[in-house]
């Protein structure tokens, strides 16, 4: 019989390194300006958004990548180039879940 516990607990590690890759990156002020851009001009290329946000291009890359890696950027591709738009149901889950989690925090004091 196999001891399936280690392929569940990495699973959810996973996940849970995932959603504090995410919190990290929307929290800081770089991910911040990235998102609400992003919200507001729905689309945006990576060049926008350097212009934009007068990022560093190393950082805007990380930053990028951590935001596509948890899901809360969805990267597209069209009209020759490649777009990056905020995925508000991902956003609005990861909100839900802080809620609940300060909650829950708030409550055990």
């Amino acid at each position: 019989m196999m001891n399936t516990w280690n392929f569940f607990d990495n699973i959810f590690t996973n996940k849970v390194d995932r959603a504090i890759l995410a919190l990290e990156a929307m929290s800081n002020e770089s991910g911040s300006l990235v998102l609400d851009f992003l919200m507001e001009h729905e689309t945006a290329s990576a060049l926008d958004l350097l212009v934009q946000t007068r990022l560093d291009s190393g950082t805007l890359d990380d930053l990028l990548a951590a935001l596509g890696a948890s899901g809360v950027l969805q990267k597209e591709t069209g009209d020759g180039g490649v777009y990056y738009r905020a995925n508000l149901a991902k956003i609005g889950r990861v909100q839900r879940m802080v809620t609940q989690i300060n909650q829950q925090l708030l409550v055990a004091r």
